[in-house]
């Protein structure tokens, strides 16, 4: 008697592989707005970058939290980026959140190749 064998029908196997097929679709659409996310910073930040390097007297900072961009003096200008935009512990929390994805997303899909499933 082999013990810790365990039965299941057809349909509960083929339910089974779907709901794995559903929390895979779920996972690789989060870590896709999680990378547009952190592409967004990351766009975000090398604008800032390139702006300081190369015309930084057209940026203004209205308090500690806002950097505006304007064209001239006395332009209040728009708003080119904000404290909560670019902050470290905004993008560290964002990396830790797309790799906790990415490691539950190869789980997952280990799982349904280990089911017979291509993905």
């Amino acid at each position: 008697m082999q013990a810790g064998v365990y039965f299941m029908s057809k349909e509960a196997e083929d339910a089974a592989k779907w709901q794995m097929f559903e929390k895979y679709k779920a996972l690789k659409a989060r870590r896709s707005a999680l990378s547009d996310q952190a592409a967004e910073i990351g766009n975000k930040l090398q604008s800032l970058g390139t702006q300081l390097a190369t015309g930084p007297s057209h940026l203004s900072a209205r308090d500690e939290k806002v950097i505006s961009l304007s064209r001239h003096t006395g332009d209040p200008g728009r708003v080119f980026c904000t404290a909560e935009e670019i902050s470290f512990s905004k993008i560290t929390s964002l990396l830790q959140d797309i790799d906790r994805t990415s490691t539950d997303l190869d789980a997952v899909e280990s799982r349904l190749k280990a089911a017979g499933m291509e993905v």
